[in-house]
């Protein structure tokens, strides 16, 4: 399994916000128009950049480096 997009709706300073975690495809959600979790291909994303074994790399990091 694999982590595409964390939608927060209210947490501390962010309030409806979304995350994507890169890939093949970039989410958004629409929270007014009732649209829901809609996604398009990423024009960006290369196949196999990682080699073979590797999907995605993806890296929070926080105040002070963590994360």
């Amino acid at each position: 399994m694999e982590l595409l997009y964390v939608w927060i709706e209210e947490y501390k300073n962010l309030k409806n916000f979304g995350f994507n975690f890169g890939g093949e495809y970039l989410f958004e959600f629409d929270n007014e128009n009732d649209e829901g979790l809609t996604y398009k291909k990423n024009d960006k994303y290369i196949p196999d950049f990682f080699g073979k074994n590797i999907s995605n790399i993806t890296g929070l990091v926080g105040k002070n480096g963590s994360g």
